[in-house]
């Protein structure tokens, strides 16, 4: 952690994305040496987390001495185990409520907007019918964004859980709802009969544009060419959420950041993603890119290039 909170002051690196491929508040200790260790810099730093492992005292010190820039708390899993049981309990979401109370009390008491905070909710076949609900319980709270996602299917068992077309009635309830509160949402995407959109592709001006290498070929996921991603071993993933597809080269063994990203193994990787006449086979059938995403890290970068300009 030391070392890469090093390395990220010394790049002066703009966005930092916090997630565990589980929780990264598991590891309590280390993330918020983490985010101390940042704290006087300018990276924009977001954090993906159930909440389970907050407590009171984690929210006052993240909204007091602003060490998280986003704060995306995830309403329910893409884990197969857990997704079937996740509305077993009317109180599966007692302890993410109080965490969202506390964000808001808090934000009152320092004055201050940060973090934003955001709401995944992954649509599944137990809680498709249920989004006025999930709308309704978020009235009070200070949220900027109510995310929909669609499962991230990567098995055929998965797959049996995908949410079946969403009842227009609720998606109109749900989005006058939270018209009212002023929270803004994904939920125009939303269409009876329709999935969410997923792959590279997007609309501008009504027509659909999607990210092609030099080949003309259309590649999956803009991640690999945007993001790097370095796992708590030191392995850098070719792939963010497949983490079995990894480097022989790690971070940790490298001089630095700068040098990692420099060296031969990203650079060769990079050259192939951006050549390759088809997709590489890791993205063939991956559901993950969503517009959403790639609006976020567009947002990321206007915020520094505001910063510079004044």
């Amino acid at each position: 952690m030391k070392k890469l909170a090093d390395d990220v002051k010394k790049l002066a690196v703009r966005d930092m994305h916090l997630f565990g491929g589980g929780e990264p508040f598991f590891y309590k200790e280390n993330m918020f040496y983490l985010l101390e260790e940042l704290r006087n810099t300018d990276v924009f730093i977001r954090v993906i987390t159930n909440a389970n492992a907050l407590n009171e005292g984690d929210v006052e010190r993240i909204v007091r001495d602003r060490l998280v820039s986003q704060l995306n708390i995830s309403f329910n899993t893409d884990c197969e185990e857990t997704a079937s049981a996740i509305y077993a309990s009317r109180g599966r979401h007692c302890h993410t409520m109080d965490i969202l109370a506390a964000l808001t009390r808090y934000k009152g008491i320092y004055a201050t907007d940060y973090p934003f905070v955001d709401i995944m909710f992954t649509l599944l076949k137990n809680n498709f019918d249920r989004i006025p609900a999930v709308v309704g319980n978020l009235r009070g709270h200070k949220i900027n964004f109510l995310f929909f996602q669609q499962l991230r299917c990567y098995t055929e068992r998965q797959s049996a859980l995908v949410a079946p077309p969403i009842p227009r009635e609720d998606l109109l309830t749900a989005g006058r709802m939270l018209e009212e509160m002023g929270i803004t949402s994904n939920i125009s995407e939303l269409a009876a009969g329709e999935r969410l959109p997923a792959g590279n592709t997007r609309e501008q001006n009504g027509h659909v544009v999607s990210l092609r290498n030099k080949r003309g070929i259309a590649l999956a996921c803009y991640m690999p060419l945007t993001t790097l991603s370095i796992c708590y071993n030191g392995a850098v993933p070719v792939c963010q959420f497949r983490y079995e597809k990894q480097f022989s080269f790690n971070y940790l063994d490298a001089g630095s950041l700068a040098s990692f990203l420099r060296g031969k193994e990203h650079a060769s990787f990079l050259r192939g993603f951006l050549g390759k006449e088809s997709p590489p086979d890791i993205c063939k059938g991956c559901l993950f890119c969503v517009n959403h995403e790639l609006e976020t890290l567009k947002k990321r970068f206007r915020h520094f290039d505001s910063l510079k300009k004044r």
